[in-house]
């Protein structure tokens, strides 16, 4: 399925969105540090928790066409508001909607939100070397960091972690104000 030139939004989540988000979750457990599979009680605790905890920013993503329409989420968390820092978590869990561009228009209002709303300096991620959100990673401008080895086991094979950071001045040489940007 093709989706030229969808607009996203990101919003706060609802109660309605439980269940498909725990859907998607355990769907794709392989790409979190998390191992259980989630059921309704670590569900309804995390998303109490999301809603108290002062170093978590949690949205969801929903696509326009023929209406809203929750295709993943994504967050802010470990956020250290000393330090102005941040550790992004994203997802697309709808697949019709991998590959176009809704990760990417996310990430660029994920980012505005954490260096022109919070403030923060340095935002950082931990992705799994057999992800490939690791190119758009790459191709949005984060930088290696270092790697965690042997990370996670997986389908009988240890596979390392990529550290990867982006400041808010990497941030403002790619997508300052005033900067255009392409993500179709």
């Amino acid at each position: 399925m093709t989706h030229n030139r969808l607009d996203v939004r990101l919003r706060a989540i609802e109660p309605a969105d439980l269940p498909i988000l725990k859907k998607w979750r355990n769907e794709l457990k392989e790409y979190f540090r998390e191992y259980r599979f989630i059921n309704d009680l670590h569900q309804e605790a995390w998303y109490k928790s999301t809603l108290t905890d002062k170093a978590y920013l949690h949205y969801v993503v929903d696509v326009y066409e023929n209406g809203w329409l929750l295709v993943g989420s994504c967050n802010w968390s470990a956020i250290d508001w000393i330090n102005r820092s941040a550790e992004l978590g994203i997802y697309i869990g709808d697949q019709d909607y991998w590959h176009q561009g809704v990760g990417l228009k996310t990430m660029l209002e994920l980012h505005r939100i954490a260096f022109e709303v919070l403030n923060l300096d340095i935002v950082r991620l931990e992705v799994y070397d057999f992800n490939p959100a690791v190119r758009l990673y790459r191709k949005f401008g984060y930088k290696d960091a270092g790697v965690w080895r042997m990370r996670k086991f997986r389908e009988g094979a240890y596979h390392d972690a990529f550290l990867m950071d982006m400041t808010r001045e990497e941030w403002s040489a790619l997508y300052g104000r005033g900067c255009k940007t392409t993500t179709d």
